[in-house]
């Protein structure tokens, strides 16, 4: 019978680690390099959530923790490259051939400036000769840097001829952009040509500008510029690579006729914004986000918006995230601002959460896996972990994979009445309760034997 007993006490001491047991993510080394990085996936997040653990470890197949530093998430940069075609192109005559005239005048006008070009008879033109071009790129985009000018020219073959490139918004105070610049054709005997008419530009702003090119006076009349095209680059910064992680069924209350839906974090969640959806259509209710950092602290307003889903004008428009503060938050409210506001039967949650992005030192042996308890973290900075670290380099890091069996169902993370705080700690008191009961029926035992013994 005693034997039975301790069994059960046994059984159910399992069954409590097994519940407080910390959820486990193998992951897959690619390189044998010491350092690398991994992505924390949502699925644990949502575990560590609903286990009530607080912290990311990795440790190696010994159970002891790595070094890790933190890899703060960026913006991820978009290059695009749009060539433009500068349309007026106007030549740039020798003034000895010409000292009498000027063929080109600026009007300032109600402080307004305009560009005057005047025409020549034939014989007026025979008797002079190009010495520069001057492009009107005052209307480029302003939000793109031009990285090389393009040109179409008739130019003297086997010669590389010097460029000297300017920039002005008046045609009066001329800014040097290229000073070293140049030109050239060339023809190869077995009949290839290398063209060099492109110039590259310093990563500029060239909208309400005007660009001067000018050659050699030893050149004048031998180059004219027919065409001039610029590449240009415009950057586009995207918010950085965020996790969802669904949330499950919220706390429903009414306050003074206003709708409030609260969800509960333990422990506390960091969290970028809060995607509120339905398909319910015609349905646009307003609403305030409020949040707080602990259960005894205030509630704080973080945003406004609503729930949207909407026909107009053919289209069909949806509500944008509602944003969230850069904190970690002990619960989340959403209140309906106007009375009597219903919410849509199908609405959903979903919390938008910062990827989070970690190195570490690959130390003892294999296997190695990414867990959560609630013993602090000690990070190190980047530069402590990384030899010779420069901005960068935890990009080049090589990533660990890994692959997750059993999928975190939507409703993991829970509200607080549905899941409450204290359920986990009554298990393990009873467990501890179980330990106790045991080491008094071991110590009755051995009490036991001991006098039989002396009888």
């Amino acid at each position: 019978m005693k034997h039975k007993k301790s069994s059960a006490a046994l059984f159910l001491l399992v069954c409590v680690t097994h519940l407080a047991a910390a959820p486990l993510v193998d992951l897959q080394l690619h390189s044998q390099d010491s350092i690398h990085r991994v992505s924390v996936p949502s699925q644990l997040l949502v575990e560590c959530q609903t286990a009530g653990f607080a912290n990311i470890h990795v440790i190696d197949g010994a159970g002891k923790n790595m070094s890790m530093a933190r890899i703060s998430a960026k913006k991820a940069r978009t290059v695009l490259n749009t060539t433009t075609a500068i349309n007026a192109v106007y030549p740039l005559w020798d003034r000895q051939a010409l000292p009498d005239r000027s063929a080109l005048r600026v009007i300032e006008q109600q402080g307004l400036r305009s560009l005057e070009w005047n025409t020549v008879t034939s014989s007026e033109t025979s008797q002079r000769k190009q010495r520069g071009v001057l492009l009107d790129s005052r209307l480029f985009d302003k939000d793109h840097q031009a990285v090389q000018l393009i040109l179409s020219a008739d130019i003297p073959e086997s010669e590389m001829i010097p460029v000297q490139i300017d920039i002005s918004k008046d045609l009066k105070r001329w800014q040097p952009l290229h000073t070293d610049a140049f030109l050239g054709r060339w023809h190869s005997e077995d009949g290839n040509v290398i063209n060099k008419m492109s110039i590259d530009l310093p990563y500029i702003a060239l909208n309400e500008h005007f660009i001067r090119l000018r050659w050699d006076e030893a050149l004048a009349g031998e180059i004219v510029i027919h065409r001039a095209e610029i590449i240009s680059e415009q950057q586009q910064n995207t918010a950085p690579p965020q996790e969802r992680i669904e949330l499950g069924a919220p706390q429903s209350k009414t306050m003074q006729g206003k709708q409030a839906l609260i969800w509960q974090f333990n422990p506390p969640l960091a969290i970028d914004a809060l995607q509120l959806s339905t398909q319910t259509l015609g349905t646009n209710v307003a609403v305030q986000l409020q949040g707080r950092v602990s259960s005894e602290s205030p509630w704080r307003t973080l945003s406004h918006g609503s729930v949207m889903h909407v026909q107009y004008d053919g289209k069909t428009h949806n509500n944008q995230p509602l944003r969230v503060s850069k904190e970690r938050w002990q619960a989340l409210q959403v209140l309906t601002t106007g009375h009597n506001a219903v919410w849509p039967s199908d609405m959903t949650a979903v919390a938008l959460v910062p990827l989070q992005q970690l190195a570490f030192l690959a130390q003892g042996h294999a296997p190695y896996r990414l867990t959560c308890t609630n013993q602090e973290n000690t990070w190190l900075q980047l530069a402590q972990l990384i030899p010779g670290y420069q901005q960068g380099h935890e990009d080049k890091l090589p990533e660990a994979s890994f692959s997750l069996d059993e999928p975190v169902t939507p409703a993991a993370l829970q509200s607080q009445s549905e899941r409450p705080p204290y359920l986990l700690w009554a298990i393990l008191a009873a467990g501890v309760v179980v330990l106790a009961a045991m080491l008094i029926i071991i110590i009755r035992q051995l009490k036991t034997t001991a006098k039989d013994d002396e009888q």
